[in-house]
């Protein structure tokens, strides 16, 4: 406790100078402040920057604990290393997410196991940051008496003085957004957070009815409150986003035009950004407003306008520039709420696409003019061509009231001047990224303006401000006006003659020429030409502008060919674009021979070709229509042994050399499968009791006959004899009453018969009953039913009863008995024969069953 205390005592009493941030004797030269919100990454992230000097020798490190919502995120922890005077210094770079959560910082001094917290900090925030300036629009609060009010403690904004008190040095606090912000900046604010979840800061610094002069950077004293210019940076600056922040709006220009100074605003601007530059060093987006027609009649109006359309152009890529013309609510001066509210959804689109990586299906910039030109010799007509990805409306006319109540239409074409003339635009429409004006009659103008550069532009308006119709995109996203821009005699970038065609060729095939070549910008078609070595050059295709592939598949091998190739459209053409190429030669033809191996069996065979690699081999039967691929070959394969056929079939092969780029002729062969033989019909002539006499008939075109024969107990047959004329065969030595199965099959050499199959049984021998009788017992005799037999010993042994016929109508296994019974009711009555057999021993011996 006492230890504790004491390095307490020396963090308190070290020091007391009071400069920076100073904790005691930890000087922090960056530190988060309450509420403070960090310009994110493009990982959604920011890094809270936390750096400074201890002054007191001796101590280990500086700590920040980062809890999130309350719950502990993140702990990192910077040794301080120390100079030869005792100072040591400490840098710590906790991370933070972009989204909506409040995030505490607890930061600690570290001796040992003994930390004092030095500091702490709530509710910091990662996400976007925008900077506002300008005048009223730029301010675009309480308009007409109109409030907006939103509030969200993840939209905040920083430097706001105290209530009804002017701007101090003391005030930098964050603070959720307010009036200050602006109508279309609390509405920017909000459409991040409820898409997506994002906390932003405003901070809007716009004047209202100043001009550009007081916008202007005292060079002095950059950050001089009591200047628009310097006020803003001093609120960037203690708010630590003036080297990290997503973009600047700049809406400004109507008082400039009110005090007679148009002309003079482009120089004062571009002063103006090369400020900007310099204090905001890292910003690399600005989106500068476009002001409205306004009823001040001043030429520079439409000219002031004019240069904040090409400020983009001459700024790229810093500054998008946008139209407010036609936007909702306009009063001549200003907005209603529903116009600064759909402002910032034109902005936040511009957002989304520039920042979210968002895919819009239209362009959300507004349409900027990029020239202009006359499309016919007579000049009777004017394309308005704007940037590429623009897809352009013309909207004919517009319903709008006057200021004395009265209904009128206005007419888009009204509102262009040719060299400062109107009425001498008859109609338009659109075409893609093109306006075409249609004249009343052929024109000698130089120059075209859109807007008129003030309205009302006469006395026959009965309106005090310009309501449309307006040019526009598909979106709804309205042009940048343009004053005195060049009418070109025609499209300055349409070439005299088409790019020349690059043509590419490239053998497919010994027959087949591939040939290719980049599409050209302006053609509308493209003439293919051929010619055969000496021949006459000849067209064999004209091809549309989408086509820039052709194979030509009617060449002969071996043969050298030159083409060319030309674009075209109306009025101008390519030079030819002229390529030789020779064609393969072919692969010379195989010779296919046919080995018959059997009913189902064919071997193809064919020789080894030069240069081949690889073999196509096909075949079809005589049901069949056409040639199949059974086969696809390597280049030292030379034949095929093809299965599974149908015997008695024709079938046709034919077979392919294939090489780099070219193959060889078929060749095609023919063969026949063999017929199957017939199958021999096996029957038994004689049967003994030891031997079976077999007999069949002769089959035609058999050379050979196989019989083969498998007994009780044998799990395959086996092969007994085989002739190549004879028809008969004795098998002897058999056992008796033994049954037999035979199987008998011709063949020749390509084809077999089925087997044809026989059981046979040998004949029994009948026992004597003399020389068994003291041996084996049965009783009783006749019986009825049930037989009991006894025999000498105990045994396994199997009973068999015959019939007087010699047929074997009863038969049983006893297991390890020598006394058993047997149950006899299934038999006829009559004479039988009882014979027990042991594998040793027969026993037998004659009953009656009554």
């Amino acid at each position: 406790m006492k230890k504790n205390l004491l390095l307490v005592i020396l963090l308190l009493f070290v020091s007391f100078q009071m400069h920076s941030q100073r904790v005691y004797s930890v000087v922090f030269n960056q530190l988060p402040s309450d509420s403070q919100i960090y310009q994110r990454n493009d990982n959604k992230e920011a890094t809270v920057d936390i750096s400074g000097i201890i002054e007191i020798a001796g101590w280990d490190y500086m700590s920040v604990l980062v809890s999130r919502n309350s719950e502990k995120f993140q702990y990192k922890r910077s040794i301080f290393r120390y100079n030869d005077k005792g100072i040591g210094t400490f840098s710590l770079t906790p991370t933070i997410k972009a989204e909506l959560a409040d995030y505490n910082f607890e930061i600690y001094a570290c001796k040992g196991l003994d930390s004092i917290l030095m500091v702490s900090r709530k509710n910091i925030s990662a996400g976007e940051v925008f900077l506002i300036n300008g005048q009223s629009n730029g301010a675009a609060y309480n308009v007409n008496y109109f409030p907006y009010s939103f509030t969200n403690k993840y939209c905040r904004t920083f430097g706001l003085p105290q209530y009804g008190k002017a701007y101090t040095e003391a005030d930098i606090l964050w603070t959720q957004s307010d009036y200050s912000v602006g109508t279309w900046g609390l509405e920017l604010q909000r459409l991040f957070l409820e898409k997506y979840k994002m906390p932003s800061c405003i901070i809007n610094g716009s004047v209202h009815g100043t001009q550009i002069d007081l916008h202007q950077r005292n060079d002095s004293n950059p950050t001089n409150i009591y200047s628009i210019y310097g006020r803003l940076l001093y609120r960037a600056q203690k708010a630590h986003v003036d080297k990290n922040f997503r973009a600047l709006f700049f809406w400004q220009g109507e008082n400039d035009i009110a005090e007679n100074e148009p002309e003079n605003w482009p120089t004062k601007f571009d002063k103006l950004f090369n400020s900007w530059r310099q204090d905001y060093a890292n910003l690399n987006k600005y989106y500068i407003f476009q002001i409205n027609s306004i009823a001040y009649k001043k030429y520079g109006s439409g000219t002031l306008r004019d240069y904040q359309r090409k400020i983009q152009e001459k700024y790229a890529p810093f500054i998008e520039s946008i139209a407010t013309v036609g936007n909702n609510g306009y009063d001549g001066a200003h907005y209603t709420n529903e116009g600064y509210i759909q402002f910032a959804n034109e902005i936040f689109r511009r957002l989304e696409r520039d920042f979210y990586g968002v895919k819009f299906v239209e362009s959300v910039s507004s349409p900027s003019i990029k020239k202009i030109f006359y499309t016919t010799d007579k000049k009777n007509e004017i394309a308005l061509v704007f940037d590429e990805d623009q897809k352009m409306l013309w909207k004919n006319d517009t319903l709008l009231t006057n200021n004395d109540g009265s209904l009128v239409t206005q007419y888009m074409k009204n509102y262009f001047l040719l060299d400062n003339k109107l009425g001498e635009v008859v109609s338009g429409k659109a075409d893609k990224n093109k306006i075409i004006l249609t004249l009343k009659s052929n024109s000698t103008a130089t120059k075209l303006t859109y807007l008129l550069p003030y309205f009302p532009y006469d006395d026959t308006e009965k309106r005090g401000f310009f309501g449309g119709p307006y040019l526009q995109n598909n979106l709804g996203v309205k042009a940048l006006t343009f004053q005195d821009v060049k009418i070109e005699d025609k499209d300055p970038d349409a070439p005299t003659k088409l790019p020349n065609p690059q043509l590419v060729a490239v053998p497919v095939f010994y027959n087949k020429v591939n040939l290719s070549w980049q599409s050209i910008l302006g053609a509308t078609k493209y003439v293919l030409e051929r010619q055969e070595q000496d021949k006459p050059i000849q067209i064999i295709k004209t091809l549309d502008n989408t086509v820039n592939s052709y194979t030509d598949s009617t060449l002969n091998q071996n043969t050298s060919y030159t083409y060319r190739i030309q674009a075209l459209n109306e009025t101008i053409s390519s030079d030819y674009a002229i390529i030789a190429i020779k064609t393969p030669s072919m692969l010379e033809k195989p010779i296919l021979n046919i080995e018959i191996i059997s009913t189902s069996v064919l071997k193809i065979k064919w020789n080894t070709i030069s240069n081949a690699t690889s073999y196509i081999l096909e075949r079809k039967s005589g049901a069949d229509t056409d040639f199949i691929v059974i086969q696809t070959l390597a280049n030292n394969v030379s034949e095929f042994t093809d299965t599974n056929l149908k015997a008695n079939t024709l079938y046709s092969y034919r077979i392919k050399a294939f090489g780099d780029k070219t193959a060889s002729q078929e060749t095609i062969s023919n063969a026949q499968t063999p017929i199957i033989l017939a199958m021999p019909n096996l029957k038994a002539l004689e049967i003994t009791h030891e031997s079976i006499q077999l007999q069949w008939e002769q089959i035609a075109l058999a050379s050979k006959y196989i019989l083969e024969r498998k007994t009780i107990g044998d799990t395959d047959f086996k092969k007994i004899f085989e002739s190549e004329n004879l028809l008969t065969f004795t098998d002897a030595k058999l056992k008796d009453n033994q049954n037999y199965l035979y199987r008998l099959k011709a063949i020749n050499a390509f084809s077999e018969s089925q087997f044809s199959t026989i059981e046979l049984k040998t004949n029994a021998i009948l026992a004597i009953d003399s020389q068994e009788k003291n041996l084996i017992k049965i009783y009783p005799n006749p019986v009825n039913s049930i037989l009991q037999i006894q025999l000498p010993k105990t045994n396994n042994y199997i009973v068999s009863i015959l019939d007087f016929l010699g047929n074997k109508v009863f038969e049983k296994t006893i297991l390890n008995q020598n006394l058993f019974s047997l149950d006899l009711s299934t038999l006829k009555k009559g004479l039988y024969l009882v014979i027990i057999n042991n594998n040793q021993e027969i026993y037998s011996s004659k009953f009656i069953l009554e």
